[in-house]
């Protein structure tokens, strides 16, 4: 029975039962004179309550068996009147209906209990089971509540996150943007609107979620914001995967457009290799090809660092490519230099990852499609070798394209020669050679007979005996909506009205599919002229059918990427003075795609007045030059507005180096410029606020110094002690803003370009020892060790920069040094450089860390700013100083163990003989 049913039932059943106690109450208390007995009403009333409606029908009964006694003495019991039987059921009634009343009740509080338990139980179960992490954060963002989907989706037992703040799960990147929903969810009622971001694993990836925030602050039973997290990770990385497909299938559609109008393979090899590796990030690569003349495989077009080796030649077996050519199947090296089958005609150092895949024409390997990554830690994976062997299927095609092709050439040549040879009785042949060599058939016009070969049945899925040669059974297999079609092209081209007779259309399989058909005709005629014979061939043509629809599709799928990219592209064919643009091209200059014929002329009149001349010289020079140009310029739109793009292109030559098309892309970068201009005035604001702001703060610092000096020294002549140690604290703390605001001034100096070097030559190893004393007199309780490996260091630079950055050094690994308070410095030429190295075995830094330590304002995640003071300044401009000395600077950590910091700068080859030696130290 649902709950509400039966709660008003319970609830009527009393009502009625009361009303049934008050009318015994009138009619005998009132109309007849009856008093009801207060006390044994109570009772019933009473055991109703505690007990239930069982316990009060049973107390009822009792009350009633009882009342011979409460209304007749002992002696006079069975001389009963009239009236005291009228008393005697007047209590008996009120009694039950009492206990009825009561014990309704009493079981409809009872049910409600049980009922609210069973609904928690509910509730619990679902939160328990969702697949979604629900959880409760309080108004300062800690977390009160996580549901057991956590451990599920994040890896966390829920008892881990309670009291944790929920931000510091959430990804750098998002944290502000889910600190705004937190507090707007934290103003208004209710839920919010949905939104993505991404959370910590405790694994420590990052998994995207889908986030609903719902202010229930006001519920009692819940007083916190409600957080509902769905992964979708799986959907993201979907997404990531579509872009990366799109990426993918645009660089395929583009050489395969270059495969669909070239039967030379040369120029399109070119593009597969410069594809393919712009595709993988490999822009380092080439093509070998068999040269069997020589006996070896030589080398024929080539990327990057491969250029050196444009024309050479190795052996059969020998490397990367050399087993390929060998063997026919790919091959993946993740360390070249360590590869044991490495060529030895190969420098070291050239390659670290390199893959290769065979080019194959007829079954027979040619050549070789090899790529390299020459950075660490990239290797060529199962996805890469894919696409690798993707553009390898397409070079094969255009090699085979072009043997077809050569090869057609003689056949044709050949078969010009057999027609003239050729008797009368062989035109049935004649005929269906001029169309195809595929399925055959020959209509004879005069009587209507018609030839269908073997093949063309077959191409149906039909046997030769399974269909007579009858005119009937092609048209009754012509799909219905190409019959009219069909029918009206062979009226015309028997009539005359056209040409040639080439169709395609559907005809119907065995199996009730439809095929698409290309079929070639020709007509024979008699002395007269008048049509005798039609003949000519079928050729299935529905893969091509299929591979053009998606090619479409591709198409589509492209023209939608650049539209969302506001990135388009265009080409334009130098003779002819034609240009093509992408739908996309149209809408960056204003124009509703191919509302206007595009030219070269409407494109200069697009272009700002201003920048007319310096965007027609950049064409000219790669037309002139044969090299790549890319440019920044103005357009003006029809509607006066005023947008900036980014052109880049290149030319084609042919061999005589005359152009023949030029190929680019338009990318409207107009917010990009206008979001780098508001950045760069950000920067001009800081730059001259934190240049001003400390000059004004040096001025009183320099005088609190100098007064802190005096105080200081004037304390130790007297004994002052209480005195001293307050004024040592002044004088080191302002000694530590005067740094500070140093290095404020430094950074605004650095970014603006006027920091000034004082160069000339000194010893590095005495500039080192002098900041060495400097840091241990300030730095009691430290042991710093020096170890020189050589004997004088020279080098050119200015002195006092440089040890402003050994100071920095030092002053950090003080700083950050744990028990073990030793620092070790080293001095060491190598290479023509001299090394210096401060090791400390301090907090460290984490790796993950490790690749942004010089950044600007840049902290350790494991050093809080109540224990480890500093703007993140130093590490900057010491970096900064050294590459201004042609040096270099890094670093070497392992977190809990300690750091190396080290910088090298370039020696001078002989010490200066003008320096005397109180000018070396």
């Amino acid at each position: 029975m649902p709950e509400g049913y039966s709660n008003r039932v319970i609830v009527l059943g009393a009502l009625l039962t009361l009303a049934a106690v008050v009318l015994i109450e009138i009619i005998f208390s009132r109309l007849l004179g009856i008093p009801t007995p207060v006390a044994a009403i109570a009772a019933v009333a009473y055991a109703a309550y505690a007990g239930g409606l069982a316990a009060g029908l049973v107390s009822a009964g009792i009350v009633s068996a009882y009342s011979i006694y409460f209304y007749r003495a002992p002696g006079a019991i069975l001389a009963y009147t009239q009236d005291d039987a009228l008393r005697m059921l007047m209590l008996v009634l009120t009694a039950f209906a009492i206990a009825v009343m009561v014990g309704l009740l009493r079981s409809a509080e009872t049910w409600g209990r049980e009922e609210l338990r069973r609904s928690e139980q509910r509730f619990r179960s679902l939160v328990q089971n969702s697949s979604e992490i629900i959880s409760i954060l309080g108004a300062d963002g800690s977390v009160l509540y996580e549901s057991p989907a956590v451990a599920r989706v994040l890896g966390y037992k829920p008892e881990e996150t309670l009291r944790t703040q929920g931000f510091e799960y959430v990804h750098p990147e998002d944290l502000s943007r889910v600190a705004a929903e937190f507090r707007r969810s934290l103003e208004s009622r209710g839920a919010g609107s949905p939104i993505e971001m991404r959370v910590r694993h405790a694994d420590g990836s990052w998994r995207y979620v889908e986030t609903t925030l719902t202010n229930l602050l006001d519920d009692p039973s819940v007083q916190g914001i409600v957080v509902n997290m769905r992964d979708v990770t799986e959907r993201k990385q979907a997404e990531m995967d579509v872009s990366r497909q799109n990426e993918y299938l645009a660089a395929l559609y583009e050489t395969t457009l270059g495969l669909l109008n070239r039967l030379e393979p040369a120029e399109l090899l070119e593009d597969i290799l410069a594809r393919s590796g712009a595709l993988l990030g490999a822009p380092h690569g080439h093509i070998y090809f068999a040269a069997p003349e020589l006996g070896k495989i030589q080398v024929r077009l080539t990327e990057g660092t491969f250029t050196r080796y444009d024309g050479d030649s190795i052996r059969p077996g020998e490397g990367l490519t050399g087993k390929i050519l060998q063997t026919g199947e790919p091959l993946t090296v993740i360390d070249y230099d360590s590869w044991s089958g490495r060529s030895t005609e190969f420098e070291r150092g050239v390659m670290r990852a390199a893959a290769g895949v065979p080019l194959k024409s007829g079954g027979v390997v040619l050549g070789v499609l090899a790529l390299a990554y020459v950075e660490e830690a990239r290797t060529f994976g199962e996805n890469e070798m894919q696409v690798l062997d993707r553009f390898a299927q397409l070079a094969s095609i255009a090699l085979d394209n072009s043997r077809l092709y050569a090869s057609a050439q003689r056949e044709l040549a050949e078969r010009r020669r057999a027609e003239e040879a050729l008797r009368e009785s062989e035109e049935r042949f004649q005929l269906a050679v001029r169309g195809t060599s595929d399925g055959l058939w020959d209509w004879d016009l005069e009587t209507n007979k018609v030839y269908l070969s073997p093949r063309w049945k077959q191409m149906l899925g039909y046997e030769d005996h399974e269909m007579p040669n009858d005119l009937e059974e092609w048209r009754k297999r012509v799909h219905p909506d190409d019959l009219a079609r069909c029918l009206a092209t062979i009226d015309a081209y028997v009539s005359g009205e056209i040409a040639t007779y080439e169709l395609e259309h559907r005809l119907q399989h065995k199996d009730g599919t439809y095929r698409w058909i290309l079929t070639r005709g020709a007509l024979a005629r008699d002395g007269n002229g008048k049509p005798v014979r039609f003949a000519g061939s079928h050729t299935d043509i529905t893969d091509r059918k299929l591979a053009e629809e998606e090619l479409r599709r591709s198409e589509a799928n492209l023209a939608e990427a650049q539209r969302i990219a506001h990135l388009g592209s265009w080409e334009w064919d130098l003779p002819e003075n034609t240009e093509r643009w992408s739908d996309e091209v149209y809408r960056i200059f204003g124009y509703v795609p191919r509302q206007v014929a595009p030219t070269y002329e409407i494109f200069l009149a697009s272009v700002h007045p201003d920048d007319r001349d310096r965007v027609r010289a950049a064409v000219d020079a790669a037309l002139q030059n044969e090299k790549p140009y890319s440019i920044d310029h103005r357009i003006i739109l029809p509607d006066g507005t005023e947008r900036i793009v980014h052109e880049q292109a290149e030319v084609m030559f042919d061999d005589e180096g005359e152009p023949l098309r030029m190929v680019g892309t338009v990318h409207d970068v107009t917010e990009r410029r206008r979001a780098e201009e508001q950045v760069k005035r950000a920067l001009a604001v800081r730059n001259q606020f934190l240049s001003v702001a400390s000059h004004e703060l040096k001025t009183p610092v320099t005088l609190m110094k100098g007064y802190a000096q005096i105080l200081e020294k004037r304390a130790r002549q007297q004994g002052d002690s209480a005195a001293l140690k307050p004024l040592v604290t002044i004088n080191r703390q302002a000694d530590r803003m005067g740094r500070l605001i140093n290095d404020l001034l430094d950074v605004s100096r650095i970014e603006s370009g006027r920091v000034k070097f004082d160069m000339h030559p000194f010893e590095l190893g005495g500039a080192v020892e002098e900041v060495m004393h400097d840091v241990a007199d300030s730095s009691p309780g430290f042991h710093l060790r020096m170890n020189k490996r050589e004997g004088e260091a020279w080098v050119r630079g200015d002195r006092m920069r440089t040890q402003q950055v050994v100071t920095n050094l030092l002053t950090n690994a003080v700083k950050y040094s744990h028990e073990r308070r030793e620092i070790e410095v080293c001095l060491e030429c190598r290479d023509g450089r001299a090394l210096v190295t401060v090791t400390d075995y301090g907090i460290g830094i984490p790796e993950s860390q490790q690749a942004e330590v010089f950044e600007l304002y840049f902290r350790g995640a494991n050093a809080s700013t109540d224990n480890y003071g500093g703007l993140g300044l130093g590490l900057f401009i010491s970096r900064s100083i050294i590459e201004r000395h042609g040096g270099e600077i890094g670093v070497r950590s392992q977190e809990g163990r300690g750091s190396a910091f080290h910088f090298s700068l370039p020696l001078l080859e002989t010490a200066p003989l003008s320096q005397k030696p109180a000018e070396r130290s």
